[in-house]
């Protein structure tokens, strides 16, 4: 079904009510009318009654899936393309293995699950056309690996928009063909434990939630490294993808992922491994998080 932006925020406020609109048009998955109302909302400086609905609309509805006691792998910046040099698939293979063999039920993607780029003459370049994307989201396709016994929950990243900008719905079509759960692009809500946490891929846009929502941390990848910080935690890089990183630490930005663990009472812990050369390293030192929701700051850096 055919429908604009502007169809479905007017058919929303005259309903009152996300699911009948969500199947009226039938759209799939939440997280498409989701972006739409937030993007509505972002683009706001003042609320009126109209926008207060869609505000209360969202926060009833924004939490894709509900984790309680569960232990889950994060891992992010994957950079899938068929293009370059890229050890991602080999890594995933083998976080997939390692959840299955440590009993992880759970994987959580935090973005960038495709390069969204080409090779031309030796150098790196954005898709010029549609046919570019989908000859990319094909190789994506056929390669992205799954295993019955670990949900995957993805959220896409700024390379992922970039095959969306050129038609190419890459985290619809990884929901259709792979069977896993698509959060969003850019961010999401899930609840674990109870708790409200923010998946972000870039932190930069947490300005568009910060007064629609309380929750206890933000889990971010984008930076391509792992650093746990006062409020948000920085998912790793699962691939050997080190453009634009400068840090003295080259643990910081090795390869690697983190698994969350609940750890007593509404606290959660965080591990972090990671790859050098062919063997995997676990570093001595956890970081345990509260797990206390609040409205946080409009901008964290």
């Amino acid at each position: 079904m055919e429908y604009s932006e502007e169809e479905l925020i007017n058919a929303l406020v005259e309903c009152k009510n996300f699911e009948k609109v969500r199947l009226q048009f039938n759209i799939k998955h939440k997280y498409i009318l989701l972006d739409i109302i937030l993007d509505k909302l972002s683009r706001i400086n003042k609320y009126d009654d109209k926008t207060l609905m869609l505000k209360q609309m969202y926060t009833e509805n924004c939490r894709i899936c509900d984790i309680t006691n569960e232990n889950i792998m994060l891992i992010s910046d994957t950079h899938i393309s068929s293009t370059n040099s890229n050890q991602a698939l080999d890594y995933l293979n083998y976080v997939l293995q390692f959840c299955e063999q440590n009993k992880i039920n759970g994987l959580i993607h935090c973005g960038d699950i495709g390069d969204g780029s080409i090779t031309v003459n030796g150098s790196q370049t954005s898709f010029r056309n549609h046919d570019d994307a989908r000859k990319e989201a094909a190789y994506l396709l056929e390669h992205y690996p799954t295993n019955s016994s670990v949900t995957q929950l993805l959220l896409a990243g700024n390379h992922d928009v970039w095959y969306l900008d050129k038609n190419v719905d890459i985290l619809g079509e990884l929901a259709k063909e792979k069977k896993i759960i698509p959060l969003g692009y850019n961010q999401a809500f899930i609840t674990f434990n109870g708790h409200n946490l923010l998946l972000q891929h870039d932190v930069s846009y947490s300005w568009m939630v910060y007064d629609k929502l309380q929750y206890s941390f933000i889990l971010s990848g984008h930076s391509h490294k792992a650093q746990f910080e006062d409020k948000y935690i920085k998912i790793p890089m699962l691939s050997n993808e080190k453009r634009g990183n400068k840090v003295d630490d080259e643990t910081l930005i090795a390869p690697g992922f983190c698994v969350m663990k609940p750890f007593g009472d509404d606290t959660v812990r965080f591990e972090r491994y990671y790859f050098e050369g062919d063997s995997l390293n676990k570093n001595p030192q956890t970081y345990d998080y509260e797990l206390n929701d609040y409205y946080h700051e409009m901008f964290i850096k």
